[in-house]
């Protein structure tokens, strides 16, 4: 049985590795959101967008030049977890700012809304509702 101390690489299929120097096509190429971007700075929309994916698992990173409301929803039937690269000003969400080190986590009944900061970086990690709950269910039975 391997462990996560084995050293062995599992292979991710490359969904999109892509600059867009204009937001509405990054919009419209993101896969598997249902989600809407409204750049609120003027200037260039340089993003930056990683996506690699397994079966029942996605994972994003992006970069945002320009501060953009975010609003829609995650890839359906997940349970999303999100989280900043480095120290900025943050993100702010109905519940509030979101720090460095703060992790969110979206399911996919849950509407996304958040305002991004300019030179904003994080990272998503997408996981099908079923591998969720088969973990809440071992979790249980270890109780």
């Amino acid at each position: 049985m391997k462990t996560l101390t084995d050293n062995y690489a599992i292979d991710w299929d490359l969904i999109a590795d892509q600059h867009f120097e204009n937001f509405e096509e990054f919009s419209d190429s993101i896969q598997g959101w249902d989600i809407e971007f409204h750049q609120l700075t003027s200037g260039n929309s340089s993003i930056e967008l990683l996506q690699l994916g397994r079966p029942k698992f996605m994972l994003n990173r992006f970069y945002f030049k320009q501060s953009y409301k975010q609003s829609g929803g995650t890839p359906q039937d997940t349970l999303t977890f999100g989280l900043c690269e480095e120290r900025i000003d943050g993100v702010t969400t109905p519940d509030g700012m979101v720090q460095q080190d703060n992790i969110l986590c979206f399911s996919s009944d849950q509407e996304l809304m958040a305002i991004s900061r300019p030179h904003f970086k994080g990272y998503s990690l997408s996981i099908a509702a079923l591998q969720t709950r088969g973990a809440r269910g071992l979790n249980a039975a270890r109780s």
